[in-house]
């Protein structure tokens, strides 16, 4: 299985789609489908919720553990 990360952080680039209104740092794990070979919709991690990855599940952290928050 395959993934890759978008991490959103400092200012807040992303659409609010994607990132949420007001904006906020997150954190976006697109999957890739073994039997598509495409990556589907992500997953997304804000402020205390636990970061889930199929390519590292032993990683125990939470998304704000990423930047600092105030």
């Amino acid at each position: 299985m395959q993934e890759y990360w978008i991490v959103d952080h400092y200012a807040a680039l992303g659409g609010m789609r994607y990132i949420g209104h007001p904006k906020q740092s997150a954190l976006s794990i697109y999957t890739m489908d073994p039997e598509t070979g495409e990556f589907g919709m992500p997953q997304q991690f804000r402020g205390d919720n636990k970061i889930e990855s199929a390519v590292a599940p032993e990683l125990a952290v939470t998304a704000k553990a990423l930047w600092k928050e105030d």
